[in-house]
């Protein structure tokens, strides 16, 4: 890892290193205004001198005396070392725009077999081990699903039975088949392969990639060694994975590429999709706040469904609603959504009243929550084939194939109703599959 420093008001920009790793903002008294992370050090920092800003980002770029630079091998250890310098330095623009004001953590337990999840700061402990904060929860999944790839663990606690991640090789060995083992010997084997999954996590975690990687060559070549061939062979797939995780693009982030702070982020898009919607005759003063319904079932089982809130178009978890679809069993997505949007529509003095509704589909799913809706608060659809919006108009529908800062919103709320909706459907089957057995 190379840092280097260097003073804004000087011709700095071609001497920037071009490869990932992590910035600093500094004021003239060295303090850390600003972290973020890139794929190209020297496109992401220059944009901030080229690129139109939105106020806040100004603000930030104004107050700032030098720029430090910090290259690293991958984007993963880019993430992981942005998270680890948020925490050390905590800046004022990053941890002023932190999801609901509420960082996310990665958690490692203290059980017998620890577990990992990602949690909010409130749900921490001071004797937890932790790493972040995170910039979203979006993050947090990538590098959990990337990692538990690799280095399988339980993101559960002790039950009766293997969970269904160990199915699929995640959780492997599961802590629950562990514990049905009557031969201690074979529980004691499986129990140290568990913990030593985790201690390679922590490495991970940690940033020490290097070190992972000769520990994996290592056990590769101990197994050859021993004629464990098989073993040997399933090392070498890991290193593999490994390889691949600490250099590929782990997919796109919004704000990799973007260098506008994340306010105003979300201050365009929410101004884009405002102006689409007076542009086809759906009037709304102001879009200050966002609901998002989504409907989850499996075959008509356990319907749920949920409510997901965006403020000034940042996520606002604390507002978040799920509902058990009280009709109990339905494969219908339209009597579902016209149940969910009555007792929503019976609380807006409780919750808030929206500036505006998404329902996750298209013209039926439109009707049904227009239908109780009257014209109390618009609502559109949008549907995910084509990523377009359904919107209502004169007793007709208007398609609009959305693009550009308004369909990064309307994809991160439909996205986030969906993943949300789906983690109580889940759970509600996990219950139905407890009383049954």
């Amino acid at each position: 890892m190379a840092k280097e420093t260097f003073l804004i008001k000087s011709a700095f920009r071609s001497r920037l290193p071009t490869e990932s790793g992590v910035y600093v903002f500094r004021s003239e008294p060295g303090e850390a205004l600003y972290i973020g992370k890139a794929k190209n050090l020297k496109a992401r920092v220059s944009s901030y001198f080229s690129t139109e800003l939105g106020d806040k980002t100004l603000k930030m770029v104004a107050g700032s005396f030098t720029v430090e630079t910090l290259t690293t091998g991958s984007e993963f250890e880019a993430i992981l070392l942005e998270a680890k310098l948020i925490n050390m330095f905590k800046p004022k623009y990053n941890i002023e725009l932190r999801d609901d004001k509420s960082p996310i953590y990665i958690r490692l337990s203290k059980d017998k077999y620890p577990i990992l999840t990602s949690v909010r700061k409130s749900s921490l402990s001071s004797t937890d081990t932790v790493w972040g904060p995170f910039l979203s929860s979006n993050e947090t999944r990538t590098i959990l699903k990337a990692i538990r790839k690799l280095f399988p663990f339980a993101d559960h606690h002790l039950g009766k039975r293997p969970c269904i991640y160990s199915q699929i090789g995640l959780c492997n060995p599961c802590p629950n088949l562990i514990e049905s083992l009557t031969n201690q010997q074979t529980k004691a084997s499986l129990t140290k392969v568990y913990r030593h999954n985790i201690f390679q996590v922590k490495q991970t975690l940690d940033g020490k990639l290097t070190k992972v990687r000769k520990l994996l060559k290592q056990e590769m070549e101990t197994a050859a060694k021993k004629l464990e061939f098989e073993k040997a062979n399933s090392v070498k797939q890991k290193l593999v994975l490994f390889e691949n995780l600490t250099k590929r693009s782990l997919g796109h982030f919004d704000y990799f590429e973007n260098p506008n702070l994340r306010e105003d982020i979300a201050a365009k898009e929410v101004h884009e999709l405002k102006k689409i919607l007076t542009d086809n005759m759906i009037m709304v003063q102001k879009l200050n706040r966002i609901e998002c319904f989504d409907v989850s079932h499996l075959s008509g089982t356990s319907p749920a469904a949920s409510m997901v809130v965006f403020t000034s178009g940042i996520a606002d978890k604390s507002s978040y609603k799920r509902f058990k679809i009280r009709s109990g069993k339905t494969t219908s997505d339209f009597d579902s959504i016209q149940e969910v949007i009555s007792r929503r529509v019976k609380n807006l003095t409780n919750w808030g009243k929206p500036d505006l509704i998404i329902v996750d589909g298209g013209k039926p799913q439109v009707t049904a929550a227009k239908k109780v809706l009257k014209d109390v608060v618009p609502v559109i659809g949008i549907a995910k084939r084509f990523e377009t919006l359904v919107l209502p108009r004169n007793g007709k529908f208007t398609q609009i194939k959305l693009s550009g800062a308004a369909l990064n919103l309307v994809q991160r709320l439909r996205d986030e109703a969906h993943r949300f909706a789906q983690s109580y459907h889940h759970k509600l089957v996990e219950m139905l599959i407890k009383n049954v057995h």
